[in-house]
């Protein structure tokens, strides 16, 4: 689970980078099986919620994008933070 908080200024074209970049990467990520980007407008904030076929394959991708917050700062989007978890359960 990843949470953002973006500049609501930059929110359309920080949107169309998570549609044009972002998710497209996401989706080549090794172990990748599906991801949810949620968007709070009264906080500014983003919940993201991506899974992954296994434990490695989450810890890798979460130390990628700890590594690339410093980059995400300059558009304007800043990770608050970032926890790999486990799912217990589904509907």
């Amino acid at each position: 689970m990843l949470v953002f908080r973006y500049d609501p200024a930059r929110e359309d074209a920080q949107l169309q980078g998570l549609r044009d970049f972002i998710v497209p990467d996401v989706r080549r990520v090794p172990g990748f099986v599906a991801g949810y980007w949620t968007a709070d407008h009264a906080r500014s904030e983003t919940v993201t919620f991506i899974t992954f076929g296994s434990l490695r394959s989450a810890e890798a991708f979460a130390e990628s994008t700890e590594e690339l917050a410093p980059r995400q700062l300059t558009a304007g989007i800043e990770l608050l933070s970032l926890r790999v978890v486990e799912i217990v359960a589904r509907a």
